[in-house]
């Protein structure tokens, strides 16, 4: 006698269904990989001035002073003892001179 073992009406359905929602969990689990890798390499990318200030201005002894150079607009100082870093922040900057002193390009507001 042969027996013949038949799929409940559902079965079909509920296998479609597992399939189309593994699928769908794989796609928004590699968007969320990539997502996450662009974010990661953006942050890694960034210049070491942009790394310092970030830390700087973190930091709880931050300061900053600002001062005017001629025909350059203002330059901002960042610094931080705790952190052990400065940046300068400038507008566009004329070019110096070979002798001239940059102490002269710098007025203090």
């Amino acid at each position: 006698m042969t027996s013949t073992v038949r799929a409940a009406p559902g079965h079909r359905r509920r296998g479609r269904r597992r399939r189309w929602f593994a699928l769908a969990a794989s796609l928004v689990l590699l968007a969320g990989i990539g997502t996450a890798t662009v974010i990661v390499s953006q942050q890694a990318n960034q210049p070491a001035a942009v790394v310092a200030l970030n830390r700087i201005e973190a930091a709880p002894d931050a300061q900053q002073a600002t001062a005017d150079v001629d025909g350059g607009g203002p330059a901002t100082l960042h610094w931080s003892a705790s952190a052990g870093e400065a940046v300068l922040v400038t507008g566009e900057l004329p070019q110096a001179h070979r002798r001239q002193d940059v102490r002269t390009l710098v007025h203090p507001r």
